[in-house]
C-alpha cells in the first residue's frame, strides 16, 4: 500500500512539473477541416514553420481506417480532428487528386496560433484548388 501511494505521489510531481515548467508550450488543439473545394483532400498538414523541425513532423490531419489508409475529405465535407500543438507558427499544406494528377498545394504565409487560446477550435478551410497538368 505504501509503494502504490509513493508511486502515485511520484507520478503527480512529475506531471505538475511538466505542466508547468516554463517553456513548455505543447498543447493540443481541435481543428475543423471544411473542403469548399472542388477535389477529394488526401491530406492535410500543419507544418512547424523555422527551427529544425522538418515536413515530415507534421502528421495529416484527416482521419484512417482501421488499415492505416487516409480517408478523403470529399468536396463540400468538413470534419474535426485533433493535433499536438508544439509551436505557434505554422504552414498549411494540402494535397489532393485532379484528374487523376496528384496535386500538393502550400500556403506561402505562415499561420501564427500565438493568440489562439488553446481551447478554441481551429477551423481550416481550404478553397480556390486548380488541378494542374
Amino acid at each position: 500500500m505504501r509503494f502504490w501511494v509513493c508511486r502515485i505521489a511520484a507520478v503527480a510531481a512529475l506531471s505538475w512539473y511538466v505542466v508547468l515548467m516554463p517553456g513548455c508550450c505543447w498543447q493540443v488543439q481541435q481543428v475543423k477541416i471544411v473542403n469548399e473545394s472542388d477535389f477529394p483532400l488526401t491530406s492535410v498538414r500543419l507544418i512547424p514553420y523555422g527551427g529544425e523541425a522538418a515536413e515530415q513532423d507534421a502528421g495529416n490531419l484527416l482521419p484512417s481506417d482501421s488499415s492505416g489508409h487516409t480517408i478523403a475529405l470529399a468536396p463540400g465535407g468538413e470534419v474535426r480532428s485533433w493535433f499536438l500543438r508544439k509551436q505557434d507558427r505554422y504552414i498549411r499544406a494540402v494535397t489532393f487528386y485532379a484528374d487523376a494528377a496528384y496535386n500538393a498545394y502550400m500556403q506561402k504565409s505562415v499561420l501564427d496560433l500565438s493568440d489562439t487560446p488553446a481551447r478554441a477550435m481551429l477551423v481550416i478551410r481550404v478553397n480556390g484548388l486548380a488541378g494542374h497538368p
